[in-house]
């Protein structure tokens, strides 16, 4: 008898469909992890918020404190005089005071008794007794401490004009300066000027590369400044109440406009000037417009109008120059036309005679070194005298 054998039958049991999801653990040691990350995940979250709320608070007072008026940062001086040193290409920078406040274009610093030398013991290049300096907020959130705006307060500043037109400028000491720190170790300003179209190419082409501060710095403001204009053999003395420079860096040229309230005997006069700047130009060309100029009221400072004293009438008119790479004025026009106003003809047998309007076109050639005037006309009550000529430079031995 033939025994049969049974055929072996398999089970197979039905799989769960497929969620995307790792499969659950099948041993202890995983069943333990799990557990464990949880915790330390909940951690760093609850670490995270504690932190996000100590930052909010530190920050809501720092805020509350700066809108209650300014806060001493002598403590932090050092630190900011070798960062200015440092933005300033080595220059040394000494504060007497620091302070700061938050203003609506954000933090504030304001500096008394800064004194800016080439180095630690030499001539002194800037010396103003107030100073304020508004933080740029896209540079701290790119993590640079560079300032947005500056403001200086009576700041003396000297101008000379060379024989071929060529401007510089140089930082006098303030007289209303009063303690400037370690005074034996900054001696008495330098008599070396500092090249104006030079140093406006060279900054401007800094900030363009953004390779300075500079370059996120966009107003300039000048208040209550003596400017002394020498030019050689005479010095004349202007108050320029305030002066503003607004400053616009693009890729490839930068814009320079700005606004000067002068002050005169005659009462004040504005000036509005633009410029633009660009990396492949050799010149830079200045438009600017004046309002309320009169000529008695500047003759007196100078000296080449010291014939049109006699004339006080408001002039109105604009300007372009045209500067040099080396800061020599090349050429320059110029159109004024003149509001009523009198004119003190004494030689006449009158006290005064009505003007009741004018004119004056011109242009300079600085290769010539001539100014040819175009037209040059004054009417009166019931007359009106019009000219016409040049001026030439007369060379001396």
């Amino acid at each position: 008898m033939t025994a049969l054998t049974r055929p072996r039958t398999t089970t197979v049991r039905p799989q769960p469909p497929s969620t995307g999801l790792p499969p659950p653990p099948t041993n202890k040691s995983e069943r333990r992890a799990r557990p464990v990350t949880r915790g330390a995940l909940r951690k760093v979250i609850r670490a995270t918020l504690v932190l996000a709320l100590i930052l909010t608070v530190i920050i809501g007072g720092i805020a509350f404190r700066l809108s209650q008026g300014p806060i001493p940062l002598n403590f932090a001086k050092a630190m900011v005089e070798a960062s200015a040193s440092t933005t300033l290409q080595d220059r040394a920078v000494r504060l007497g005071d620091l302070a700061m406040t938050w203003t609506a274009d954000g933090p504030e610093l304001q500096l008394r008794n800064i004194a800016i030398t080439e180095t630690n013991n030499g001539p002194i290049l800037l010396q103003v007794p107030a100073a304020r300096i508004t933080l740029s907020t896209r540079g701290l959130l790119t993590g640079h401490v560079s300032p947005s705006s500056i403001e200086l307060d009576n700041a003396r500043i000297q101008v000379f004009y060379a024989d071929d037109g060529r401007l510089s400028l140089q930082f006098q000491k303030s007289s209303d300066t009063q303690s400037v720190p370690a005074p034996s170790a900054i001696p008495s300003p330098t008599d070396g000027p500092i090249d104006v179209v030079k140093a406006i190419t060279s900054i401007s082409a800094q900030a363009r590369a953004r390779e300075h501060s500079t370059s996120y710095l966009r107003r300039v403001v000048l208040k209550d400044t003596s400017l002394l204009i020498d030019n050689g053999l005479r010095k004349s003395l202007w108050r320029v109440p305030e002066l503003k420079i607004d400053l616009n860096h693009k890729r490839t040229r930068s814009l320079i406009s700005g606004q000067a309230t002068v002050a005169s005997l005659a009462g004040p006069w504005t000036l509005e000037f633009s410029s633009e700047e660009m990396e492949d130009n050799r010149q830079l060309v200045i438009d600017a417009t004046v309002r309320d100029l009169s000529p008695r009221g500047v003759a007196r400072q100078l000296p080449a109008l010291a014939a049109f004293e006699h004339l006080d009438v408001p002039l109105d008119g604009k300007a372009k120059i045209s500067v040099s790479a080396t800061g020599k004025v090349d050429a320059a026009t110029f159109e004024l036309a003149a509001r009523p106003g009198r004119f003190f003809a004494a030689g006449l047998g009158q006290p005064s005679l009505e003007v009741t309007e004018g004119e004056l076109l011109g242009s300079y050639d600085g290769a010539a070194q001539r100014i040819e005037i175009k037209k040059a006309a004054l009417a009166f009550e019931d007359n009106r005298i019009e000219m016409a000529g040049a001026l030439d430079v007369i060379a001396t031995a």
